[in-house]
């Protein structure tokens, strides 16, 4: 979890990919964020279409307005 409360980033290399070990990581975040009275939540760019389908079949849901990350160098 990052300080502000979303989940972390997760990646799985290709050759472990299809076999459900996101969504069981993943589960298991939410389920911890859960316990400790946190809303699981996490950012997701536009074109990852596989995070997104794995999120909508987590039961979480796309927030009413996008979120910007900016930085400056």
């Amino acid at each position: 979890f990052h300080p502000e409360g979303s989940m972390g980033m997760l990646h799985v290399f290709d050759s472990y990919r299809r076999q459900g070990l996101g969504e069981k990581l993943e589960r298991y975040d939410i389920l911890t964020a859960l316990s400790r009275n946190m809303i699981p939540y996490c950012h997701v760019f536009f074109s990852n279409e596989a995070s997104l389908a794995l999120q909508r079949k987590l039961g979480l849901s796309e927030g009413e307005k996008p979120v910007w990350w900016l930085w400056k160098d």
